[in-house]
């Protein structure tokens, strides 16, 4: 479809190739097909064109994203919002970077700043109900997470929703939750730890241990999910393994939460001990 829209639009501008709107729509179809040097076309040709700062600075920051420039790219869009501080598509924009740099102060404001403009927007729900989940807030995150869900089913907000209902000891709505989550993704390690701590909390260690060593199989590099293993372990009397996966998860510790570097000393404890 989008490559039938581009010989369209490229016809259309080749009979009249002053309408910035006909070079905005191409703009659009080149960021869809990912071509670079098609949407640098674009681009110059927008430049040539006056009141198009947003839109120019806009699909700079989408060539930028063609070069893996995180950082030119979230500049460009913070200029492109300066020109409009209520545009949603900048906004959603740099919400994603926020998520994919880390960078939870913005990943905040900018999902309070879309929220304003739309209370139901379903990521920005979900990035704000991920943050209380965080600091702790659960019963907010509980209702930010479903305002999300509302509006879009992702695996992603499935699986901290299920994390924050286990957490109260709803399990059987959280491993219902889980298993929607892992179905529409099985390859996402994260929905694999929860539904493990399920199913150890719901007295079916075996089952849990597989659902944990194949959450480690596919991000190896979370320190969360050692410290849930080793609990397991620890409850099945399985002491040094547990030891060694409490190693495995302190070389981690920067990234772990406070509360979660407290578990972590007090698994160690019990680990020690009870030998």
């Amino acid at each position: 479809e989008w490559a039938k829209a581009r010989v369209l639009l490229e016809d259309l501008l080749a009979v009249n190739p002053k309408s910035p709107r006909g070079w905005v729509s191409l703009a659009e179809v080149m960021v869809n097909l990912k071509d670079e040097p098609g949407l640098r076309k674009c681009v110059q040709e927008l430049e040539n064109f006056k009141g198009g700062r947003l839109a120019v600075a806009v699909l700079k920051a989408h060539l930028a994203l063609m070069q893996n420039d995180m950082p030119g790219a979230r500049d460009l869009f913070v200029q492109a919002l300066s020109s409009d501080r209520d545009n949603v598509y900048v906004l959603e924009n740099l919400l994603r970077l926020d998520v994919a740099q880390s960078r939870r102060d913005d990943g905040a404001e900018h999902a309070r700043a879309l929220l304003k403009l739309n209370p139901d927007h379903s990521f920005a729900n979900y990035v704000q109900g991920s943050l209380q989940v965080s600091s702790g807030r659960y019963t907010l995150a509980e209702d930010s997470l479903r305002k999300s869900l509302q509006k879009r089913r992702t695996p992603a907000a499935l699986n901290d929703l299920a994390w924050v209902v286990a957490r109260r000891k709803a399990y059987e709505e959280a491993e219902t939750l889980i298993l929607e989550a892992l179905k529409m993704s099985d390859s996402m390690g994260a929905a694999w730890d929860t539904y493990g701590s399920i199913l150890m909390n719901t007295g079916r260690p075996d089952k849990a241990r597989q659902a944990m060593e194949k959450a480690v199989s596919l991000n190896q590099n979370d320190p969360e999910i050692y410290l849930n293993l080793a609990e397991l372990e620890l409850s099945q009397k399985n002491k040094q393994r547990a030891l060694d996966l409490l190693d495995q998860a302190a070389e981690g510790r920067s990234r772990l939460s406070a509360a979660s570097l407290e578990r972590m000393d007090k698994l160690r404890r019990t680990a020690f001990d009870s030998r």
